[in-house]
Formats: C-alpha cells, structure tokens, sequence
C-alpha cells in the first residue's frame, strides 16, 4: 500500500501540498487532500513538469488543481475517488488571478476515476487523455458521476481508448 499523507487542514479550502517550482516527482503516495500546482508571471514559480505515479487522491474538493496554467504534467496509473459531493472534481482547472497560461501537454494516462461528481474538468490544450477508466456510479447508487470529462476550455487534445464504464445494474 502507498504510504498516507493527510493533513489537520481543512481540505475543502486548503491545499495540502502547493508545487511552485518544476520537476517534481510523486509516486505511491495516498494524497487525504488538494495537490495545487501553481504557477505565476515568474517562470521560475510554476509547477510544470510534475509527474504523480501509481498514486491514489481522495478526500477535499479537488485531487489535483491546475492554478495558472502549468504544462507537462504526468498522471499515470493513478486512483481517484471519493470526490462525490456536487462540484467537487478529482482533476481540474481553477481560474488564477494571474491568468498567466492555459494548462498545455498535459498526459493522463492509465487511471481509474470513481465515486466523483465530477472526474476531469481542465482546460487543456495539446494534451493526451487515454486509457483511463471513467466510473459512472460509485458504490453510493445515489451519487452518479455528472462530468465525466471535459476539456471544453482548451483544444487539439487526443482522446483515445478510454472507457466510460456504465452502471453494471442498468
């Protein structure tokens, strides 16, 4: 099992971690709140090129938010679940008051998404979006996901093999 990183935070409004500079690399970690990657008008404060690995997000409003507009970020392999309320979204774009870029080449890859009201609502652009499995329902029948994957905010994205899983019951 990965090893649990939580914190006495709200994780409604606070991020458990904030990334303001590039490279970082996390892998087999259980995140109990909000990854932020950030990034400002400073090229040196971004949280680009960040990779997360074979890790599972849950708990919070959101698993990982993009603020600002960061490019080449690696999801592979990774849960997530639990972000069943309304609006909550397990990976999402949130507006900076910077507006400094538009999320770019992002690769989200070989990831299971379940028990979300929401499972990706980025504005990315140039980006790969792939064999990833997006649950309808969860194990509360009452909590169907509403959006299961939205790139409406960005373009020229690649969306391949991906599958839609449905209510085993309907």
């Amino acid at each position: 099992g990965a090893a649990g990183w939580n914190s006495a935070k709200d994780h409604e409004s606070d991020p458990l971690l904030t990334v303001y500079s590039q490279g970082w690399w996390f892998e087999n970690i259980h995140f109990g709140g909000r990854i932020k990657l950030s990034r400002t008008a400073d090229m040196m404060e971004s949280g680009s090129h960040a990779e997360f690995r074979d890790c599972a997000f849950s708990g919070g409003s959101i698993g990982i938010e993009d603020s600002g507009g960061c490019t080449n970020v690696g999801v592979f392999g990774c849960q997530f679940y639990g972000f069943n309320k309304l609006g909550q979204t397990a990976i999402k774009s949130v507006p900076s008051p910077t507006g400094v870029a538009w999320p770019l080449w992002w690769e989200i890859i070989g990831n299971r998404f379940i028990w979300n009201s929401g499972h990706i609502k980025l504005d990315l652009s140039n980006g790969i979006v792939q064999n990833n499995v997006f649950f309808y329902m969860g194990p509360e029948p009452d909590q169907p996901n509403i959006v299961a994957l939205d790139l409406s905010g960005g373009q020229n994205n690649l969306v391949a093999h991906n599958n839609f899983v449905h209510s085993s019951h309907q």
